[in-house]
């Protein structure tokens, strides 16, 4: 984890496959009857590979890698919640 900001934001950095990093931002936002989550992704690449870029960042990107994080901030959300 890079940062939180408790309970509206988290930032964490994972390094993947091939030279990527990934860092997340999560956000809650409150909105009128519920609370919408933003998920915010930037990579970041030491390979300089284009092709292996655009193959890796479609592979790390995926829905698996979203229920990931989703995954961290539920456990941040609770742990805080349970303080």
């Amino acid at each position: 984890m890079l940062a939180s900001d408790i309970p509206t934001r988290l930032v964490t950095r994972t390094d993947a496959y091939l030279g990527l990093e990934l860092e997340v931002t999560s956000r809650l936002v409150a909105r009128a009857g519920g609370t919408d989550l933003e998920l915010t992704v930037e990579t970041h690449w030491r390979s300089r590979s284009r092709l292996i870029q655009k193959v890796v960042e479609r592979a790390i990107l995926s829905r698996r890698e979203a229920r990931k994080e989703l995954t961290k901030l539920k456990a941040v959300i609770e742990r805080e919640a349970g303080d």
